[in-house]
């Protein structure tokens, strides 16, 4: 590649997981989302500022692919370009923005556009004896906090990810606990494991004999350990790795 065209129309044409992953040594997808908008191509970064100006307006952790997602596709309906409204946020997030300034409401706009807004979220219902009481050890554990309680159901969120407690019903809904298994365990992906992990066993989780540990996974090292929780529910707590998508 001699000229500037030809850099660009590469950049347009190349892919992460196909071009650079696993090829060059400390390239990682947000490095990588830098160099395709040195190379004008119309994206964001997944950085610190990015990442978390789309995590603070969903509630909910995000994949590196998500963010770009997150913040692309709002761009692209109020016909902002997707790196201009990259540069926005690192300045809002850096604090050198004022409060009633443009930038301000335009981000506003993109926080409360449809296309925002419209991202889908899946969560899970545990079913157990007493929600009051499980809520206050998801609490204590867990760090969990309130998003709402109806008594007998209580919405929860650990970091913005939201799950719901529902006491037992009669109707085929009942809890590990008192049935003796589960055919569903929770996964939790967040960047210190081993915090989370440490406080759940400190508040009377049963871990798993292996603990927290690193496992070889083919896009490289997974950390993450398991426990099951007082109600009988199983808990797998993980680093972010396995959000990222992954070619056959």
């Amino acid at each position: 590649m001699d000229d500037q065209a030809t850099l660009v129309s590469w950049a347009k044409a190349s892919d992460f997981k196909r071009d650079f992953e696993f090829r060059v040594k400390g390239l990682s997808f947000a490095v990588y989302q830098w160099i395709l908008m040195r190379c004008e191509v119309d994206t964001v970064k997944p950085d610190t500022h990015t990442r978390g100006y789309a995590e603070a307006c969903l509630g909910r952790p995000l994949s590196d692919a998500d963010v770009v997602d997150v913040i692309g596709r709002p761009a692209a309906k109020l016909g902002i370009p997707a790196r201009s409204l990259d540069v926005v946020i690192w300045e809002y997030r850096s604090g050198n923005v004022e409060s009633d300034s443009r930038e301000v409401h335009l981000l506003a706009d993109v926080k409360h556009s449809d296309t925002m807004e419209s991202m889908t979220s899946i969560s899970l219902m545990l079913a157990v004896e007493d929600a009051p009481t499980a809520a206050e050890w998801y609490r204590t554990a867990l760090g969990a906090t309130d998003l709402w309680s109806l008594g007998s159901v209580i919405g929860l969120t650990i970091k913005g990810a939201p799950f719901f407690l529902h006491e037992a019903i009669d109707n085929g809904f009942s809890s590990p606990g008192v049935i003796g298994q589960t055919t569903v365990r929770v996964e939790v992906f967040i960047d210190d494991p081993d915090s989370l992990f440490e406080m759940a066993i400190a508040a009377g989780a049963t871990g798993s004999g292996d603990g927290i540990q690193d496992h070889q996974v083919p896009w490289g090292i997974h950390r993450q350990g398991a426990f099951t929780d007082p109600f009988g529910h199983v808990w797998h707590v993980g680093d972010r790795s396995p959000l990222q998508r992954f070619p056959n």
